[in-house]
């Protein structure tokens, strides 16, 4: 079995939110990185995952090319006040750099760094 590396960040909502607008971007110049995205209502009792859109399309994993960067839409307008973000690596990569930073111009948007 390999390694495993999982990465989480809690990201505050507003209720008046429909969508979260996340970045991931592979900063290795080299290498692709698989992994599995797992999103879910911070105060949900069941974890019940949240829908998870890449160009419209629901997915749960992906693939990240070298120097390659993806937003991906997560529908939030069932969250309360926040949602734990989760990516999964599978015998790849270092884990990530994760901060969430909102700003006026983009109160959505949130980034993702994978090492």
């Amino acid at each position: 079995m390999g390694k495993r590396s999982v990465s989480t960040c809690r990201i505050k909502t507003d209720q008046s939110q429909e969508t979260l607008t996340v970045a991931i971007k592979n900063s290795n110049q080299k290498y692709s990185r698989p992994f599995k995205l797992n999103v879910y209502d911070e105060d949900s009792k069941t974890k019940e995952k949240l829908p998870v859109y890449l160009n419209e399309e629901r997915i749960t994993e992906d693939i990240i090319g070298p120097s390659e960067e993806k937003e991906y839409k997560i529908n939030v307008s069932n969250a309360d006040r926040k949602v734990v973000f989760q990516i999964i690596q599978e015998n790849s990569g270092g884990g990530m750099k994760m901060g969430v930073s909102k700003s006026s111009k983009h109160p959505t948007h949130v980034e993702f760094q994978m090492k």
